[in-house]
């Protein structure tokens, strides 16, 4: 009746959505044996992608460190009561809870001595830039990709990461102090206030619209990132935040903390092999989202730099991005060549691969049917031309002017309909029409 989706939707998997896990993955039944399959599967992505590179990248932030002087040191503003209260009163109910069995009602019931406690614990962390072991380990649980795909291939499952309810709590409380560091470029759409996909695309559709009406054909690149999230190197993004001059404290809490980063996957309550996680921004972490942003940002600034890509009215849409989908725009192939060139040697700095898979390419404009040169992207590998792609949801069509496929839509909504009637035929009919 209040028309939202999200607790509609909830709670009718809460009441119909039960499915059987799996009782074979991979040809394997014993709990224990799916598990470690799982195990050394994650393990196997949460490593970085070029090992020398890795070393190298610490290197030069351990140099870095040393050298780095912390002009910020003395202006950090310890926490206040107040404001660890006002982050435990943004805590999620309802949210598994880690290993330590603590969820956020525990600490959002507690006394106020414990707010008192957790202010006085998160100022010490802090300043000494350490934190407990305990806030690196999380229990990954594989979760189903495709219902409709084959439960029994390991490659449909994806893995979620429970951490401690703690753990988030002191990152909301370093977000108050790592804000005013972690701005971003205004063509990145993604983790940010007020701004969100309808955003993207939207500006997408504007820059195709403004060139198509003055006769010109638009080429767009889909570029995808192999794991982005899983890939990122951590003393890449470390010295990034030096160069943003965020505070040394700070940066030793990261240090330590993502030094100490482990995890065990469960499934169906067997646990057994931990393993350490050395790359990648901590999954489901209050941070993870902005630190993926800043070691992005660069792209951006990179591609503008080299003076290829589109313009309106003087002002640069020539990439947009949300977190990792990169949509790049150039009014001819060569521009769109040379913005490709400035991908690859920027996502060989960052120790990224773009799958070249699912990178794609399409034109839009009163030319889009005239064959073009090749594009060429990392592995000198060409990229599909192809009449749509999928960009934040919606279909972007290839085609004269700017359009978009919806029946994939129509599917879902066919699909959800028949879930809703199939549950409800013993329901008044007009109750059902309404």
């Amino acid at each position: 009746m209040a028309k939202d989706n999200v607790s509609f939707w909830k709670t009718w998997r809460a009441k119909f959505g039960h499915q059987k896990p799996a009782k074979v993955v991979e040809g394997l039944t014993n709990y224990e044996d799916i598990a470690e399959t799982f195990a050394s599967i994650f393990e196997s992505a949460s490593k970085p992608n070029t090992p020398s590179l890795n070393i190298s990248a610490k290197a030069v932030f351990e140099k870095k460190l040393s050298d780095y002087e912390d002009n910020m040191q003395c202006r950090i503003i310890p926490l206040t009561v107040d404001e660890v209260g006002a982050c435990i009163g943004k805590l999620k109910r309802g949210k598994a809870s880690g290993f330590d069995n603590i969820t956020a009602d525990h600490i959002i019931n507690s006394h106020g001595i414990v707010v008192v406690q957790l202010t006085c614990l998160f100022n010490c962390m802090i300043r000494q830039g350490y934190v407990p072991d305990a806030f690196g380990t999380g229990i990954i649980i594989p979760l189903v990709k495709d219902t409709t795909g084959n439960r029994g291939s390991a490659d449909n499952y994806r893995g979620i990461t429970l951490s401690p309810v703690l753990s988030k709590l002191f990152e909301l409380c370093l977000l108050l102090r790592l804000k005013d560091f972690m701005r971003t470029s205004e063509l990145q759409f993604g983790f940010k206030e007020n701004v969100g996909c309808v955003h993207a695309i939207y500006t997408v559709k504007s820059v195709l619209n403004y060139f198509n009406k003055r006769g010109s054909t638009v080429t767009m690149a889909a570029l995808d990132i192999s794991k982005a999230f899983d890939k990122v190197n951590h003393y890449i993004l470390f010295s990034k935040l030096l160069d943003r001059r965020v505070p040394v404290c700070i940066i030793k809490v990261l240090v330590c903390w993502y030094g100490k980063c482990n995890a065990v996957v469960r499934w169906q309550n067997s646990m057994l092999h931990v393993f350490v996680i050395n790359a990648g921004v901590r999954q489901g972490g209050v941070l993870s989202p902005l630190l993926f942003s800043v070691y992005m940002d660069n792209l951006i600034d990179k591609l503008e730099a080299c003076g290829y890509g589109c313009k309106v009215h003087g002002v640069y849409v020539g990439c947009i991005l949300y977190a990792d989908d990169i949509i790049l725009l150039a009014h001819t192939s060569y521009a769109m060549q040379k913005m490709l060139d400035v991908c690859s040697e920027e996502s060989i700095s960052l120790d990224l691969k773009f799958n070249v898979n699912k990178s794609v390419a399409l034109r839009v404009g009163p030319r889009w049917r005239s064959l073009c040169a090749p594009l060429v992207t990392l592995g000198f590998t060409a990229l599909r031309f192809v009449d749509s792609t999928k960009y934040l949801g919606v279909y972007l069509k290839s085609g004269v002017k700017y359009s978009c496929s919806y029946e994939h839509l129509k599917l879902r909504f066919y699909s959800c309909f028949n879930a809703l009637f199939s549950r409800s035929k013993a329901s008044n009919s007009k109750l059902v029409t309404t």
